[in-house]
């Protein structure tokens, strides 16, 4: 089952301060932003 939703959250922060597009509210607001979902582990 898909289920497609507005908005995202990570409950244990960032990996990188990097991600991060607002330092005052910590927030990383991204716009027309790709998303890859796997059940994968993905490495370098």
């Amino acid at each position: 089952e898909l289920s497609v939703v507005e908005g995202m959250q990570f409950d244990r922060g960032y990996l990188s301060a990097y991600f991060v597009t607002n330092a005052d509210k910590m927030i990383a607001q991204l716009e027309n932003a790709y998303v890859l979902l796997t059940d994968k582990k993905i490495s370098n």
